[in-house]
């Protein structure tokens, strides 16, 4: 009775984990396997106490043992976060056909000793062929296998023990199917092997889910800590506030839930110019805010050198290239002028818009792809109103799967900046959204 408390608060608190971590179901299926034991484990112990018919004593405590089983599969390979084979997949779900053998045998079908032997054939492999995966798993380097190969060789002890019973006594080395281990005595109190070996189970095995449970804790602390610096660390990548003379700014920035890699610099020179660059960079996450961090560092230093889009783009390819860890940024480039002309160039970004209509730029590869890449740039007539914007805009997907797309983008276009970031948002946000109007003063009045 003491045991089965234990399995119990067990089977309670691995749901409580589960619901703590929902991605790790291997809680969750370690719980199902507890409980159906328990419930045989509770039929046998009533049935003394109980009249309860053996043949419904039998149909509870077989289907116990079936569907225990076919949850411990799952349990192990969840844990071992390994694909199940298709065909171990159908060797598990058939226990849910051995739970009939009882009714098949109570029906008088099959003999006993039929129904004996069929119910041998499936735990031999079940007892033994569990604790061997997890040896040739540990073998090929999983040692999270290993680990689970302890507590779940204690779980089959006494299955491996009835089984080895089973055979002797079926080859005639033992007369009567005997276990092969006698019961420990404390005193007056006689404790079964099964019992042993299965509360060492126990034990072990809310060991090593403890150690599991502290693990990814942890590991969700850390990637939590990196999110909140990358966060931070954007806050830089896309200022809120900007004043430029001789220009009206708008912007917005909607973060998708990771962290992505947005980016847009204004640098006012002289002659009242204003040096535009907006990117994005592959990826997500701490990694994408560093490379962002990089090129940032970068523009103020080409920045001091030279304002030419052109220039400024193909200097910045040249210090990315073999600096990107794999990755690459799209990036444009623009110097807008009072009487809202504008020189650009650009890297794989999307086109800006002028007063609702896309411009032509030459294409250009990302940043840090080609070394021999030289961006060209073209200077383009007078307008009212200049955005760019990153893909999050036009990649904006709804849940019909429908892109929000470029048709869309360009009507909406003419509009504020927080309205087209909104509308893309409400479409059904995938990324990062980044829009960025500019209105020279001097064409607007």
């Amino acid at each position: 009775y003491t045991l089965q408390v234990l399995q119990l608060l067990l089977c309670v608190g691995l749901v409580v984990l589960f619901c703590l971590q929902r991605e790790r179901a291997e809680y969750l299926y370690l719980a199902f396997t507890l409980a159906a034991m328990l419930v045989g484990q509770v039929m046998s112990d009533a049935a003394a106490f109980t009249p309860i018919r053996w043949q419904t004593h039998d149909y509870i405590s077989n289907a116990s043992d079936s569907f225990s089983a076919i949850f411990l599969i799952e349990f192990v390979f969840r844990f071992i976060r390994r694909q199940m084979p298709v065909w171990l997949r159908g060797y598990q779900l058939s226990f849910a056909l051995l739970s009939l053998l009882t009714w098949v045998a109570w029906s008088g079908w099959l003999s006993p000793a039929t129904t004996s032997t069929v119910w041998l054939l499936y735990m031999i492999p079940f007892s033994f062929g569990i604790p061997g995966l997890l040896l040739w798993q540990l073998a090929r380097g999983n040692k999270e296998a290993g680990l689970l190969a302890i507590p779940l060789f204690l779980f089959m002890l006494s299955n491996i023990l009835e089984l080895l019973a089973w055979v002797l006594f079926t080859l005639h080395v033992h007369s009567e199917p005997t276990p092969l281990v006698g019961n420990l005595r404390l005193g007056r109190i006689s404790v079964g092997p099964e019992t042993v070996s299965f509360f060492c189970f126990l034990v072990s095995v809310a060991a090593l889910i403890l150690i599991r449970f502290q693990k990814v804790r942890l590991d969700q602390a850390r990637a939590q800590a990196e999110l909140e610096a990358a966060r931070t660390m954007q806050e830089v990548m896309v200022p809120k506030m900007i004043s430029v003379a001789g220009f009206e700014i708008e912007t917005a920035y909607i973060p998708a839930q990771e962290v992505g890699g947005d980016f847009f610099q204004l640098f006012p020179g002289d002659g009242r110019s204003l040096l535009v660059v907006i990117g994005d960079v592959s990826g997500k996450g701490m990694k994408a805010a560093m490379l962002v961090s990089m090129i940032l560092g970068l523009l103020r230093t080409i920045v001091e050198e030279t304002r030419s889009p052109a220039h400024v783009l193909n200097d910045l390819n040249r210090y990315l290239i073999g600096h990107t860890g794999g990755t690459f940024a799209t990036c444009c480039c623009a110097l807008l002028n009072p009487d809202g002309s504008m020189m650009a160039a650009n890297a794989g970004q999307l086109l800006p818009y002028r007063d609702g209509s896309p411009v032509h730029l030459p294409e250009g590869l990302p940043l840090g792809i080609a070394s021999d890449q030289e961006y060209e740039q073209v200077i383009l007539p007078p307008g009212k109103r200049w955005v760019f914007l990153s893909d999050g805009v036009v990649e904006a997907r709804s849940k019909s799967g429908e892109l929000y797309g470029f048709e869309r983008t360009r009507v909406i276009s003419i509009q504020p900046v927080e309205e087209i970031a909104q509308a893309a948002q409400r479409f059904g946000q995938e990324d990062d959204i980044t829009v960025v109007g500019i209105a020279p003063l001097a064409v607007v009045n």
